[in-house]
């Protein structure tokens, strides 16, 4: 009976992930057609879709396996995982494949967090990695290098549309590695060029991703590919590692590009962007919840190793979250608290709701990336005491204290910033006005892809170690379309500005932009001015309305992720 069953759960697990498969791969193939077609709302739907696919198929099959386990006294898990690892170990995707089957077992064994006997957690589990058959990169030698080579790289890929002028293109490609590599570093027989076969896409963008291999070093090789009037052409090429990061930002959407191997494609990403850890990396390429299983085993290791304690992060508290992190740990995790600040006129649903329009948006590389864990273990004696306090005194339905272990029931991970106010104290003037600007431009970059943040103080913006500015606190974020702009009425008299209540009515998507004015006090005048000369337009009614019109398709090539200056065809 037990055998019947536990070949039954293996089955249809694995039959489960082939279907899901199909599907994500269906889906990413469709972004290749949306991008010929320039239907970028069809690319975006395809990108949503394919991110709420992964729930949707666990569900169904973990509800199949709740009923057919139903009334068994035995514990059949231990039996299955081992039937289902011999069913999936020689797959290419053995990894991601594991990963489905923890989600389905958490999924099916609801409020339990990670258990040694039941799933794929040993490290172990995923080393084993396979290689295709035939390259994934096309490979071009560097020692005899020419303008037709990289015009062979462009026709290699097969786009279905024609380039507006590829010798034109291609002498630009070939004269920015000339300056960059060839004359710089030299070339010889061994060094070479390689161009992953799979193209990435994402918003209005086609990319070829590839690497140089030159004198010891390996450097990236981007192309970005856009449409133009009469074609596609080549926007620029990206050869230095920080660019490549840029493109690979956490703060960036995911990409949309079909690989058979998903861990032989990491592996490639990461030999440019050795500091990208490969969590980041399948999440890059799609493979979201795989890269959780992958952060998750290396802050295993980071716990089991370091002698720091939790504690709670810099910076001022937070009115809804409870935020904490180790101090050498590059990530904060965020717990939502059992009741809110009265000034907070939220539910714990509208929270939940902001970072799932987060997760399923487009990022522009002003929103950082969040991932949400259910259960998520922690070694009890890492907790400061302060720590524990706080999160026993505003967060206590979320925890669940064991000997050895706290549970939290629910939390979100983020990428560890300085925050805004924070950095404005310490930098120089320079660095000061240039974190000003960037926080300017941030905003004004949300509001045309139709995201408000609600509050614009400047502790809801972090600064990467790139010095981008980028938002990260979702609390009171909204759509812009459903912000009210208006104008402070002018008081009947003099009495009225000092009353403790508004002396006009308001409702709950009411917005006065010369009140954004109040997020500056306390910095220096000079700053303040600066500010005001390079973005006073976002204390001005008229700017936010325009804004609230502008349609995002339509203007998401103005937020590539690299500099302008950079651009073949700087528009």
């Amino acid at each position: 009976m037990t055998t019947s069953l536990v070949n039954q759960l293996a089955t249809e697990i694995l039959s489960s992930f082939e279907a899901y498969l199909e599907d994500f791969n269906g889906l990413t193939r469709h972004a290749g057609t949306c991008f010929v077609n320039k239907n970028w709302d069809g690319l975006m739907n395809s990108s949503q879709e394919r991110l709420s696919l992964y729930k949707k198929s666990i569900q169904e099959v973990a509800d199949s396996i709740c009923l057919a386990i139903a009334g068994s006294h035995e514990n059949v898990w231990p039996e299955t995982r081992e039937r289902y690892l011999r069913m999936v170990s020689h797959r290419v995707d053995h990894n991601i494949a594991k990963t489905y089957f923890n989600s389905v077992y958490r999924r099916a064994c609801t409020g339990v967090g990670i258990d040694e006997n039941h799933m794929f957690s040993n490290p172990s589990y995923t080393a084993t990695h396979f290689q295709s058959a035939q390259p994934i990169f096309y490979s071009y030698q560097l020692d005899d290098f020419s303008i037709e080579s990289t015009r062979n790289i462009l026709e290699q890929h097969k786009l279905p549309i024609k380039f507006e002028d590829i010798n034109r293109d291609a002498g630009l490609i070939y004269d920015k590695l000339q300056q960059e590599i060839l004359i710089a570093y030299g070339r010889d027989y061994e060094s070479r060029i390689e161009v992953l076969k799979s193209v990435f896409y994402r918003n209005k963008s086609a990319y070829l991703m590839g690497r140089v291999r030159v004198m010891g070093r390996i450097l990236p090789f981007i192309v970005p590919i856009l449409h133009g009037a009469n074609g596609l052409y080549v926007d620029t090429l990206l050869l230095v590692p920080n660019e490549a990061y840029h493109v690979f930002s956490y703060a960036r959407s995911y990409f949309m590009a079909e690989v058979e191997i998903p861990s032989e494609v990491v592996t490639f990403l990461q030999s440019f962007m050795p500091l990208k850890k490969k969590h980041e990396l399948y999440s890059a390429i799609g493979f979201y919840k795989h890269g959780k299983t992958k952060f998750f085993l290396d802050f295993s290791q980071y716990q089991e190793s370091t002698d720091e304690k939790l504690e709670l992060a810099p910076g001022s508290r937070g009115m809804t979250m409870v935020v904490f992190n180790f101090p050498g740990y590059d990530m904060v995790f965020k717990v939502i608290r059992d009741r809110f600040h009265p000034a907070k006129k939220l539910t714990e649903e509208d929270i939940k709701s902001n970072y799932e329009i987060v997760y399923y948006g487009d990022r522009l590389g002003r929103m950082a990336q969040t991932m949400e864990f259910d259960y998520f273990a922690f070694d009890r004696d890492k907790f400061s005491p302060e720590l524990l306090a706080e999160l026993q005194e505003k967060a206590p339905s979320k925890l669940e204290i064991q000997s050895d272990k706290i549970i939290i029931k629910h939390l979100y991970l983020q990428r560890k910033l300085t925050p805004l106010n924070l950095y404005l104290k310490e930098a120089n003037v320079k660095d000061a006005k240039a974190a000003l600007d960037e926080y300017g431009n941030a905003i004004k970059q949300l509001a045309a892809a139709d995201i408000f943040p609600g509050e614009l103080q400047l502790e809801n913006f972090g600064v990467t170690r790139f010095r981008r500015v980028v938002f990260y606190d979702y609390d009171q974020m909204c759509y812009l379309k459903e912000i009210n702009f208006r104008e402070v009425p002018a008081a009947r008299h003099i009495g009225e500005y000092y009353e403790l209540n508004p002396w006009f009515a308001t409702q709950s998507n009411d917005v006065f932009p010369e009140e954004f004015k109040r997020v500056l006090i306390g910095l220096d005048r000079n700053l303040v001015e600066y500010f005001k000369e390079k973005h006073g337009d976002l204390f001005d009614l008229s700017f936010l309305k325009t804004q609230q019109k502008i349609n995002f398709s339509q203007t998401a090539e103005a937020y590539m992720p690299y500099k302008e200056t950079l651009r073949f065809q700087q528009v």
